[in-house]
């Protein structure tokens, strides 16, 4: 499973995220509270320092700039992605970068958490997971066109007498 393949079972979470994310700059979305914008905002932060994995083979390809703009874009929300770019800084100044495996599995967990705890009205009709709960529709019993009365076990009056 990986959200990266789009096999993750939260991967319909994370398309909607990335939906309501800010391109640049601290989230002011209207249709949210403050408290869900600033955590749109770390998530963005989050998910650029996760692609940046993706897109050059290491979390720290970027980590300077990222840990800099996290920093600064998130300084009044709550910073819950903080101990992720502080490990990932940690690793960078002292050349101490997980094996690519590890980088894998820190970045899906990463995405993983931060869609669990982030304040965020997600649309359950995008989940997956809700589809195969469909209702059957259910038979009406059929019944005798000459009375009206239900078919089964009926022998009906009103027969036509020749």
């Amino acid at each position: 499973m990986s959200f990266w393949h789009e096999t993750h079972p939260m991967q319909w979470k994370l398309k909607q995220v990335e939906k309501a994310l800010p391109f640049f700059g601290i989230s002011d979305n209207d249709d949210f509270t403050d408290s869900t914008n600033e955590d749109l905002t770390e998530a963005a932060n989050l998910l650029c320092l996760v692609h940046d994995y993706y897109n050059n083979g290491s979390l720290a390809a970027n980590i300077e700039a990222r840990y800099s703009r996290y920093m600064e874009e998130s300084k009044y929300g709550a910073q819950f992605c903080k101990s992720w770019f502080d490990d990932v800084m940690y690793w960078y100044e002292n050349d101490r970068m997980p094996s690519d495996e590890d980088q894998e599995y820190y970045c899906t967990h990463w995405v993983e958490s931060m869609l669990e705890s982030l304040d965020f009205e997600y649309d359950e009709s995008k989940n997956p997971a809700n589809k195969n709960k469909t209702k059957k529709r259910k038979r009406k019993p059929y019944k005798c066109s000459k009375c009206g009365e239900l078919k089964k076990g009926h022998n009906c009056e009103k027969k036509l007498k020749i």
